[in-house]
């Protein structure tokens, strides 16, 4: 394989392989909010440092390094900042972003609902569905994948109308 070749493959591959783990941002977004890290840092009210992020996240020693790789992936993506931490003898501490700010719970332009309904397992299960809707007659994507419409799933699963109310 010639040089260009070999820069046109490894471009490819770098597409294709964000294309293939671009799921994993919404899915670490979700999983922060669940674990409830903005609240977290910004009830903290500066910096927190991994320890005191594992301490208040009641995380086990065992899984600290996950911890540690979880908030850098965030970090890389902008969602939250790493800082030195001039009290703690230059630990890492980590800080709320601008976005990360929009996930705060007491925030009123919060967005964690949003980030909740459109990472819902079931609701996204929709989109498996893209191939089967583009060649059929339904009217929606939900509608092939459902068997209703929107509005139509929303009134048979109370706990998703609320919840896309509250995305309103």
């Amino acid at each position: 394989m010639d040089n260009q070749n070999a820069i046109e493959f490894f471009e490819g591959q770098n597409l294709l392989y964000m294309q293939i783990f671009g799921n994993l941002r919404p899915v670490c977004l979700m999983w922060a909010c669940e674990l409830g890290i903005p609240d977290i840092i910004s009830n903290h009210g500066k910096p927190i440092t991994l320890l005191e992020l594992v301490s208040a996240l009641q995380i086990p020693p065992s899984k600290v390094g996950f911890v540690k790789r979880f908030m850098r992936f965030l970090a890389h993506n902008r969602i939250f900042d790493i800082h030195e931490s001039q009290e703690d003898h230059h630990e890492l501490a980590y800080a709320l972003t601008p976005a990360s700010k929009l996930l705060v719970n007491d925030s009123i332009h919060c967005l964690s609902p949003m980030l909740q309904f459109m990472t819902d397992p079931f609701l996204t299960n929709a989109y498996h569905h893209l191939g089967e809707w583009m060649r059929g007659d339904d009217p929606t994507l939900c509608e092939t994948a459902f068997g209703t419409t929107l509005w139509g799933l929303l009134e048979k699963k109370p706990s998703y109308n609320s919840l896309f109310n509250q995305v309103m």
